[in-house]
């Protein structure tokens, strides 16, 4: 027998006994203090089309350790030991995220400058390597979807 893996919104509904009880044409906004940061969650009517919900995250993470191969919360011990080179270290990150269906697989960006990963501090100790992790990161959306993914984690951790 096949698992089948509630998306986002699902997960979301199944802890918050008022999102339970949201009608179809209403809204909820609600704030959560997590781990990694704080967050306004913006959870959207019903499309009736498609019957899923919009979920909007405006907020801020307080830092993200940024590598070649990973975004993460806290470096590896591997990364610890060779005193975090080769790492880009975002601090005071500013996040407007938009996921459509809420399923919590993909991130809408549709004003750069606005919406997605915007760190106010960033402490490069990559180099050239460091500046060309994060503009790939970025013009990928990867930057943001993964961010998004440990977001959602700590946001069902923290509710």
């Amino acid at each position: 027998m096949k698992m089948q893996h509630l998306n986002f919104i699902e997960r979301l509904i199944n802890q918050n006994q008022a999102l339970k009880r949201l009608k179809p044409h209403n809204i909820m906004i609600f704030n959560v203090s997590g781990n990694l940061g704080y967050y306004q969650v913006k959870v959207g009517p019903l499309n009736a089309d498609t019957n899923t919900r919009q979920i909007e995250i405006n907020g801020q993470i307080y830092h993200l350790f940024i590598s070649k191969n990973h975004i993460e919360t806290i470096p590896t011990s591997e990364e610890v030991k060779n005193n975090l080179r080769g790492l880009v270290i975002m601090k005071d990150i500013m996040i407007h995220l938009i996921d459509e269906d809420g399923a919590g697989f993909k991130v809408k960006i549709e004003r750069h400058n606005l919406d997605g990963v915007h760190p106010r501090n960033l402490i490069n100790l990559g180099g050239d390597n460091g500046r060309e992790m994060l503009q790939k990161l970025e013009e990928s959306g990867r930057m943001a979807e993964e961010t998004y993914h440990l977001i959602q984690e700590d946001i069902l951790k923290s509710s």
